[in-house]
């Protein structure tokens, strides 16, 4: 192994932030340093930086004034993750340019170092807009739709995603588009028999799919049924608050209990009457219950949003998630229509 190799600087103490080797502009962290980085991947300009921890792996995130992202995953010492990171590089490589998926631009995987650069276009989560925004239930409806859309161009490439949530779903408000990504889990729909054991967000989990790792369309419309249910109910999972955690909350639902109505329809029963059995339906705890396709998931999702946007149309406005009633204009861009 020649000198300076990045299994070298693995095994080191050198302090990064310090070091005169970088010859490139760096922002105010490289994990690993700009000279154990791929060549074509030097002169990015990146600036700035997030971190995940998560089982002695690190996921750094770099990102320009080019609307591009660099994520770096390092596992050392840990050959499933690193085996989930070139996953997801050949998966959206497969589905590159389809207007549902995150566009990817390039990846490195480095199998020696443990190491896998990905280079994607900058977009935000959606659990970010939630937190900066409140949204009307069209909104909700338009964010539904567009993920079964999305979910549509996955299943026709041949793909099963198998971890919707709000992070792994970018909104676009301004655009009306929705983009999946973070395809860690995905696997190809004649590998989903394969798999042994749960794979995806707890919360967002069919509970098929936790009990007997089951992972076909059924399961991924209670996922997107779940999430929609979440947004609705202040971002928490059925029977919750009432219930003290998210763990008794998570495993009320494995039971099979009746899932309670989301805290913003009962607090706007008129606006949420189409949405309520669309929402119920998809979330519903037998597979045989749900939607059979995305497609209608889809086309129920867009009359409920219709119907709520029309109940608003003379005042322009949708009933805001918060505090006040009202305020928010709802970004739901519907198709013309004669009012009667």
């Amino acid at each position: 192994m020649k000198e300076n190799s990045f299994r070298d600087w693995m095994d080191s103490t050198e302090d990064l932030e310090t070091s005169a080797r970088i010859p490139y502009p760096e922002p105010e962290f490289f994990d690993p340093p700009i000279f154990m980085w791929p060549k074509r991947f030097r002169n990015l300009q990146l600036r700035g930086h997030q971190i995940h921890m998560d089982d002695d792996c690190r996921v750094y995130s770099y990102s320009n004034s080019e609307k591009i992202v660099m994520k770096v995953t390092l596992c050392q010492g840990h050959p499933e993750r690193l085996q989930q990171a070139e996953n997801e590089c050949r998966t959206l490589l497969a589905l590159r340019g389809r207007p549902g998926i995150l566009w990817v631009y390039d990846f490195e995987i480095d199998r020696e170092a443990e190491a896998v650069w990905l280079l994607v276009e900058q977009a935000d989560p959606l659990t970010k807009y939630l937190e900066d925004y409140q949204l009307g239930l069209p909104d909700v409806c338009e964010i539904g739709a567009g993920i079964c859309d999305a979910m549509i161009q996955v299943r026709e490439a041949g793909f099963r995603h198998l971890d919707i949530s709000p992070d792994n779903v970018f909104y676009d408000a301004y655009r009306h588009t929705v983009r999946l990504g973070d395809f860690n889990a995905a696997c190809r729909i004649g590998d989903a028999d394969k798999i042994d054991h749960a794979v995806g967000t707890p919360m967002y989990m069919a509970p098929e799919r936790r009990r007997d790792h089951v992972c076909d369309e059924a399961s991924e419309i209670c996922s997107i049924g779940l999430l929609l249910y979440s947004i609705c109910n202040g971002g928490l999972p059925p029977f919750r608050p009432e219930s003290p955690d998210n763990e008794t909350a998570f495993q009320r639902r494995m039971d099979g209990e009746e899932l309670p109505l989301p805290q913003y329809a009962l607090k706007y029963p008129k606006l949420f009457e189409a949405f309520v059995p669309v929402l119920m339906k998809a979330c519903a705890f037998r597979p045989e219950d749900r939607f059979k396709t995305f497609e209608e998931l889809r086309d129920a999702l867009s009359a409920a949003g219709f119907s709520a946007y029309r109940m608003h149309a003379p005042q322009m406005i949708s009933a805001c998630f918060g505090e006040k009633e009202g305020t928010v204009l709802s970004s739901f861009n519907p198709p013309e229509f004669p009012w009667d």
